[in-house]
């Protein structure tokens, strides 16, 4: 996997295991010309941080070193919502924007 597919994938893996504890969850996943995004919401208890140490901190980060962004939305009581923003390039492209 490129860098970008890998972040990808670890953006689901994070955000699953938050919602494992909630009752439900939505995956949304569309792009851009040149960014790709990735929303998982959930109607659990809310209160997510990016606090040292948690999952979303270390996705902050990786997120951060590909270029993307992680977007947390996550007021008591709920429901969290995280966006992931990443490159996107267009296979038929040569170089990433």
């Amino acid at each position: 996997l490129g860098q970008g597919a890998g972040a990808s994938l670890l953006v689901v893996v994070v955000g699953a295991d938050g919602v494992g504890r909630a009752a439900h969850a939505t995956v949304e996943l569309w792009h851009t010309p040149h960014r790709l995004m990735l929303q998982i919401t959930d109607n659990g208890q809310g209160g997510a941080t990016t606090t040292h140490g948690t999952g979303l901190a270390g996705l902050t980060e990786r997120l951060g070193s590909v270029d993307g962004l992680l977007l947390i939305h996550s007021p008591t009581g709920g429901p969290t919502t995280i966006t992931a923003e990443l490159p996107w390039r267009d296979r038929h492209e040569d170089t990433p924007r």
